[in-house]
């Protein structure tokens, strides 16, 4: 179920729309946000130079990265393909500008970003990665940053993923892990 065409990005909103709140409440109270800071956002994040920078939190749903990128400086701008999870956004995160798109068709000029962040969503535009990364990259400023969290394909995170997303009803269909060494010889 990835936003390839008109069709797909209307799947992928209604998933989202659908699960949205269950979805928020599992990945968004205080254990899941304190495991993000610690083992995500500052290991792959704090080095960064975001104070007074614009930063893309892309496939944000509900903005779980974005407070941690607003605690840093950054000039957060969040994007989402569902209608709900943005709704949800601009409410959490009213001084923060918030787009209804999919990240393989982005609503913002050439080079709009210093950054731009993916927590776990690239599996999501499965099998249109490449498309996505392309388009990241449009929007990317020289010399800025694309850092995403992702089980890559192989992986033992990517073996955990996949015995989980059998049980778990939060996560669609057509969801793969993102082949590293792939998109590496690509770009």
């Amino acid at each position: 179920m990835a936003p390839g065409n008109v069709e797909e990005s209307a799947l992928q909103q209604e998933h989202y729309d659908r699960i949205g709140t269950d979805y928020e409440s599992h990945y968004g109270d205080a254990a899941s946000m304190a495991y993000r800071d610690r083992f995500i956002h500052e290991p792959l994040l704090g080095s960064l130079p975001l104070a007074g920078r614009d930063v893309l939190d892309a496939m944000c749903g509900s903005g779980q990265t974005t407070g941690w990128l607003l605690s840093r400086g950054a000039r957060v701008t969040g994007l989402d393909v569902s209608p709900g999870r943005t709704e949800s956004y601009a409410r959490k995160w009213p001084r923060c500008a918030v787009h209804t798109a999919s990240v393989l068709a982005m609503p913002f000029a050439r080079e709009s970003f210093d950054a731009v962040v993916i927590i776990g969503g690239l599996h999501h535009l499965h099998p249109h990665v490449d498309r996505g990364v392309a388009e990241i990259l449009r929007v990317l400023k020289p010399g800025g940053f694309f850092c995403f969290m992702e089980p890559h394909a192989g992986s033992v995170p990517d073996r955990v993923r996949r015995l989980w997303y059998r049980v778990d009803p939060l996560f669609g269909e057509g969801e793969q892990a993102v082949d590293l060494a792939a998109l590496e010889a690509r770009w």
